[in-house]
């Protein structure tokens, strides 16, 4: 499918990912990205994204969201700035708006709303949790 820009190169053990878009179509459904571009470290110990889009519809439902920047360290500490997503599938719905997010382990608190029930947990306002 159609996909520009995502240049990639080394620094060291770091990944650094380019500006691009893609788009693809399978019998799952249609996805469509955009990136301003980010670094990965070896293992996924830590990643830094810079704007970023998104967006999909498929069997197992359909999902919009938007990112100014977003930081994580492995899964369990992460913060974004400037975030709104929409999801709704078989696991669940949530919809929300960010300035400011941090989530530590299964807790994640945010400078806005996020409201629904699905894989990522239950999120009621300014704070989520996981309890699975």
């Amino acid at each position: 499918m159609p996909q520009a820009g995502y240049d990639r190169s080394r620094i060291g053990k770091v990944t650094r990912t380019g500006p691009g878009a893609k788009a693809s179509a399978s019998d799952d459904g249609y996805h469509a990205s955009a990136s301003v571009g980010g670094f990965k470290a070896d293992g996924g110990i830590a990643e830094i994204k810079s704007a970023s889009a998104s967006a999909g519809i498929g069997q197992k439902g359909m999902n919009a969201g938007a990112t100014g920047a977003e930081i994580k360290l492995t899964d369990a500490v992460g913060a974004k700035l400037l975030d709104g997503n929409a999801k709704l599938s078989k696991d669940g719905a949530s919809a929300g708006v960010s300035l400011a997010e941090v989530a530590v382990g299964p807790v994640q608190a945010r400078l806005g709303a996020k409201v629904g029930l699905d894989k990522d947990g239950i999120h009621l306002g300014m704070f989520s949790v996981k309890p699975w």
